[in-house]
């Protein structure tokens, strides 16, 4: 009775390290594929930080060079050197650089797009650290569709990424389209307004 006690005691003592084993495995998996969350967070902040950044300096530069070139335009530019009016014409020259780049380089859509990939990571996060398994199958199966989650945040990245590129790349042939047309005949004028005004001579002439 003795024995058939002791095995009874060994069979449940071995299901429960058994289950305890599985549970470890699922925690294991949990544990990876938050690791690996943790992982995908850091990037998105790193990256919106670097453009936050950008955007921070870009528009500061901005300020304070469109202020010193209004302050400077109001005094006497005959009391100026020649070295002074090369800096007073080049002011006005980079605040426009400044502002072409923070225009054309979408920094601010890219903060923005970084920063909700940033957001959608915790809360996918956050979901996760409240599973529970049994055991490892039944985690991988829990798991499955926060992992088709997060590869659908890094396809909505990558096309809003690539479609910010080609914005910007639309934007830089129409303005050189734009350059090319108003250098027709070294007059400075655009296409449209040449035309125009060799309608009205026409008719004039008529």
């Amino acid at each position: 009775m003795s024995e058939d006690l002791t095995e009874h005691n060994r069979g449940g003592k071995e299901m429960d390290d058994r289950k305890k084993a599985e549970k470890d495995l699922a925690y294991e998996r949990k544990k990876s594929f938050q690791e690996s969350l943790k992982y995908e967070e850091d990037w998105y902040r790193r990256q919106g930080r670097k453009y936050s950044r950008r955007w921070a300096l870009l528009t500061l530069s901005i300020l304070i060079l469109t202020t010193a070139t209004s302050v400077l335009a109001a005094l006497d530019l005959n009391q100026f050197g020649i070295w002074e009016r090369v800096v007073l014409s080049v002011l006005p020259a980079m605040a426009g650089l400044f502002t072409a780049i923070l225009s054309s380089f979408q920094i601010a859509g890219y903060w923005e797009l970084r920063e909700k990939g940033r957001i959608d990571i915790i809360e996918l996060r956050d979901r996760v650290r409240l599973l529970t398994a049994a055991n490892d199958e039944e985690m991988r199966r829990k798991l499955a569709p926060f992992r088709q989650e997060l590869l659908e945040i890094t396809r909505e990245q990558a096309t809003g990424f690539f479609s910010a590129l080609s914005r910007r790349d639309l934007l830089a042939e129409r303005g050189e389209a734009a350059l090319s047309s108003g250098q027709g005949n070294g007059n400075g004028k655009p296409a449209r307004i040449q035309r125009e005004s060799a309608d009205r001579s026409a008719r004039d002439a008529a």
